[in-house]
C-alpha cells in the first residue's frame, strides 16, 4: 500500500508531525530540524553581507539530565537525514586525529552562480 504525499508548508512542520508521538520535548525536535536543515544545505546557501557571505553554520546544544531529556532519539532521526542525503557525519566522541583525518577527507568544490570554484571541507557532528 502506497501511503498518499501529502505537501508540507515547512520542513519542521513535518518533521514535528512525523514526531508528535515522542517521548522527547518538542523543542528538542524543534532545534533538531534545524540542525538537520543547516547540516543539509552546508555551503550551498548563504546570505551577502557587505563584502562576506554568511552561511548557515549552526552550533546547537540538546542539554538535559541525562536518561530523562529523551535527546537520543532526536539526534537518531537528524542523523538518519542526514546520512540518507549522503552528508558527511563524525562522531559524537572522536579523537583529535581523527577529526582533523575526517576533515580533510571531506574537501569538496562547490560552483555557486556567478562565482568561481570554491572549496568546502563540510561535516555535520550531529
Amino acid at each position: 500500500m502506497k501511503m498518499p504525499v501529502k505537501p508540507l508548508d515547512s520542513f519542521i512542520q513535518g518533521y514535528l508531525e512525523y514526531t508528535k508521538n515522542s517521548e522527547s520535548p518538542t523543542s528538542y525536535h524543534i532545534w533538531a530540524a534545524v540542525a538537520t536543515i543547516a547540516g543539509a544545505l552546508q555551503r550551498h546557501v548563504w546570505m551577502q553581507w557587505g563584502h562576506t557571505e554568511i552561511y548557515p553554520n549552526q552550533y546547537i546544544m540538546l542539554i538535559g539530565p541525562s536518561g530523562k531529556a529523551r535527546k537520543g532519539e532526536p539526534v537518531m532521526i537528524g542523523r538518519s537525514l542526514l546520512s540518507a542525503l549522503g552528508i558527511r557525519l563524525i562522531a559524537e566522541d572522536i579523537t583529535r586525529e581523527g577529526l582533523i583525518k575526517r576533515i580533510r577527507e571531506s574537501i569538496t568544490n562547490y560552483q555557486p552562480p556567478g562565482h568561481g570554484i570554491k572549496f568546502q571541507c563540510a561535516v555535520s557532528c550531529f
